[in-house]
């Protein structure tokens, strides 16, 4: 419950006039409350749940520097409407597999609608897809064939060779990296561009091949590319530019630039 959840006690308004003690303050809350809840310390809570777990402090220091955006450019953090959104994708794609494994049907092909209604578990994926687009947009996405009516009117669109179980592998891991990254951990370029600030990108298949994972980085090339890819999973592809961009603007956030 919220009231176990600890969250720090409120601060004086003036508290607020020192930028520092306000990224302090906002590290500290997000590392309690977003490790209780199981989710990566470096994603910043929803207003409402500042509010819910007592914090209105905190909702009005926000407001003070400029809103939501503007304190998670400033202090590193992922906003919601971006790993939200990331969330969700990677969850449904993840139980859309254990699923199709457990009945024993193919991995590469989208259940119709009445197969899906056949159960709880089919009617809860079910409802899932329909708010991210529903079952022939989400199965084009992720590589899987559409039968049934799906088929017959989408059967001149193709997005290319895909995979399901390569959607998950990727997914998964760019959640790994969120949960290994501290609060403050994604101050960048993003900062520069209100439309993406926090946003979660598909990792450079230079830094998946350095991290151990080349059968990620050559299936990338093999889906078209991390652009495309990156299309597919709903992802901001990262270029080498962007990456110099992250590194002088981390560097300007520490002091060593003026």
């Amino acid at each position: 419950s919220l009231e176990e959840l600890p969250v720090g006690r409120k601060k004086k308004s003036l508290y607020w006039t020192s930028e520092r003690a306000f990224r302090a303050e906002m590290h500290h809350f997000c590392a309690e409350y977003m490790g209780a809840l199981g989710q990566p310390v470096s994603w910043m809570p929803r207003l409402v749940d500042f509010r819910r777990a007592g914090r209105d402090d905190l909702v009005a220091a926000i407001s003070r520097y400029g809103g939501t955006d503007d304190a998670c450019a400033r202090f590193g953090l992922v906003p919601y409407r971006e790993w939200g959104y990331f969330d969700r994708n990677r969850a449904l794609a993840s139980d859309l597999l254990a699923y199709l494994r457990e009945k024993g049907w193919p991995t590469d092909t989208m259940p119709d609608r009445a197969t899906l209604e056949g159960d709880a578990r089919g009617r809860d994926l079910n409802r899932r897809l329909s708010r991210l687009g529903g079952r022939s947009l989400v199965g084009r996405r992720l590589g899987l064939a559409l039968t049934g009516r799906a088929a017959f009117y989408n059967d001149k669109i193709n997005y290319g060779p895909f995979s399901l179980e390569f959607a998950v592998e990727v997914l998964e891991y760019i959640k790994e990296t969120h949960f290994a990254a501290a609060p403050g951990a994604w101050a960048s370029a993003d900062m520069l561009d209100p439309e993406t600030v926090g946003a979660v990108a598909l990792p450079p298949p230079g830094d998946l091949r350095a991290h151990g994972r080349r059968d990620l980085a050559d299936l990338i090339e093999d889906y078209g590319g991390p652009q495309q890819v990156a299309r597919r999973l709903g992802l901001v592809y990262e270029d080498d530019f962007l990456e110099e961009e992250r590194e002088l603007v981390q560097a300007y956030l520490r002091g060593e630039m003026s």
